[in-house]
Order: C-alpha cells, then sequence, then structure tokens
C-alpha cells in the first residue's frame, strides 16, 4: 500500500513537472502604460496586446494578436501591428515584419538555467538579442502557480538588463521585451497594469485603470471654448474655437510634424494620414494653446 502511494505521488509529480505551460489562450489580453515625453510633457498612454483568433496551418495552431507596439522605441503603424504566435511543448515561436516573417523562438519555457535562444530583427541595422536563463521558479498568479524564468539579454554582445518571463504573461517588462534605450520623444515601457484571459479572469498590477491613460489636456482650451472632434477620426477632424487665427499641427509619437495647416475653415483633412496615434496642437500667436492626442481611423 505504502509503495503504491509512494508511485502514485511520484506520477503527480512527474506530470506537474512536465506539464505543458499555457501561453496566449482565448480571451488573453495585456494592458501597459508607456510614458513619452513631447514637447516638454510628459505623455502617459495605454499598450494594448490582443488576442485576436486562431487558426490552422500546416497543422500548426497559430495565434494573431494586435498590438501598437513591438519595439519600446518603435511608432506605431499598420506596419507592425500584428505578430503571429505558435506553440510546440514548451516554446513559443513568433513571426512578424520585425522578423521578416520568419519564425523565431520568443520564450522557451522548457530552457534549464544556463541555456540561452537568439532572435534578430529587421531594424535600421540588425538587432541581435541573446536570452539566457539564469533560474527557474514558481510563482502564484491569481489562483494558479506558474512557471517562471529569470533571464538576462544581451543586445548585440554588449549591452544586457535583467528580467522575468512567465508563464501566461509573458515577459515582466512590455510582452516584446527587446529594448535597453529608447530616444527622448520615443515611448518607453513603464508597468505592466492588467493581464487577462478566460481561465485566469482579469488581474490588475496596479492602482491604475486597466485602460490608464493621462494625456495632459490642457485646461485652456475650456478658457478658449475649443472643441476638437470626432476621436476616432475616419477623414476630418472638425475644431471649433473663438479664435480668429490660429495653426494646427499634427505630429507622430516621435514629434516629427506630418501636417501644419492654419484653422480657416475649421476643419482639418486627415485622409492621406495613416491609421495611428498622433498629437495635435493649436499655436495661436506662436504660442501653443491647446495639446491633445488624436486616432487615426
Amino acid at each position: 500500500m505504502k509503495r503504491c502511494l509512494f508511485l502514485f505521488l511520484c506520477i503527480v509529480v512527474l506530470q506537474k513537472s512536465f506539464a505543458q505551460i499555457t501561453f496566449c489562450p482565448p480571451g488573453a489580453k495585456w494592458n501597459y502604460r508607456f510614458e513619452q515625453y513631447w514637447m516638454d510633457q510628459r505623455i502617459d498612454h495605454n499598450e494594448q496586446i490582443t488576442y485576436i483568433s486562431d487558426s490552422i496551418v500546416g497543422g500548426d495552431t497559430i495565434r494573431v494578436l494586435h498590438h501598437m507596439s513591438f519595439f519600446w522605441t518603435d511608432t506605431y503603424s499598420p506596419l507592425n501591428n500584428k505578430t503571429s504566435l505558435k506553440q510546440h511543448g514548451d516554446t513559443i515561436f513568433m513571426r512578424n515584419s520585425w522578423t521578416s516573417n520568419q519564425w523565431q523562438i520568443l520564450y522557451n519555457f522548457a530552457a534549464l538555467p544556463g541555456q540561452s535562444w537568439t532572435n534578430t530583427f529587421l531594424t535600421a541595422f540588425p538587432n541581435i538579442y541573446t536570452v539566457t536563463v539564469d533560474s527557474v521558479d514558481t510563482f502564484l498568479l491569481g489562483n494558479k502557480w506558474v512557471k517562471r524564468l529569470k533571464v538576462t539579454y544581451t543586445n548585440n554582445g554588449f549591452a544586457q538588463y535583467h528580467g522575468y518571463i512567465a508563464e501566461h504573461m509573458g515577459s515582466s517588462g512590455h510582452l516584446f521585451n527587446y529594448a535597453t534605450t529608447t530616444t527622448h520623444d520615443a515611448p518607453t515601457f513603464k508597468e505592466l497594469l492588467c493581464y487577462t484571459d478566460n481561465s485566469l479572469g482579469q488581474i490588475q498590477f496596479t492602482s491604475k485603470a486597466c485602460n490608464y491613460t493621462n494625456v495632459g489636456l490642457n485646461e485652456l482650451s475650456e478658457k478658449l471654448d475649443l472643441k476638437i472632434y470626432p476621436n476616432p477620426v475616419n477623414d476630418v477632424i472638425n475644431i471649433e474655437s473663438g479664435l480668429s487665427e490660429a495653426e494646427v499641427l499634427i505630429s507622430d509619437l516621435n514629434g516629427r510634424i506630418v501636417k501644419q495647416e492654419t484653422l480657416n475653415n475649421q476643419k482639418i483633412n486627415t485622409s492621406d494620414l495613416i491609421p495611428g496615434m498622433y498629437f495635435l496642437q493649436v499655436v495661436s500667436d506662436k504660442e501653443i494653446v491647446y495639446k491633445t492626442k488624436v486616432v487615426k481611423q
């Protein structure tokens, strides 16, 4: 009897040890806070990565994620707003425009301390990241014990930084945790706000709302009786104001001005802009009197 009980416990332990990890199940959604300095003003915005659907390709289950940013320093554009994932055992593979649509390892949860994997991304110059596992443990996420890897990232053989990779959530930074530096105008990851999937439900990591954003809307707009709509916008932004003369500047997230017009007919045509998030400012008498963000659909 004791021998049978011992064998049973061994089987349970082995099953737990070799149980396949869970990653990006239906309903998966990540919410992050990104910070950016623009025109000497700090702007917080929400980055969301969302599971879209499954499809079967060549016998593999391919999961499609929608996101706005891949690299932390990346601008928002339709070019890189989808990533495909597939899972073989405990290894998660990804492909998108940054990997030249070639499959690469995103996470290897089967890796042991001392083992590593490498990613190469297509940017202005090749970025090669080596992820080395330092240790492996488990922690309680919601009501489930999940696997976690402590890792060291090495960028092009030089810059190093440390982080964690966890079952369900992925990297303790951004899901695509590949960047060591950023520019003053580019968005920088600050914190994980929430993670959600159909099995765990919603897990909130801070006191901020999952859709937290703080774009510093200018109170001066109320004094000027200034209104901008619709937002999001398809083609035309309507601007109502009491200003006799003003100029409208629309910039991308890196601060580059993509549209500049005088505010004459109170309408700004945005049909030539690619979908994404922009910042709009109204300038009167050479002073910025209003700033906000607009989303182009």
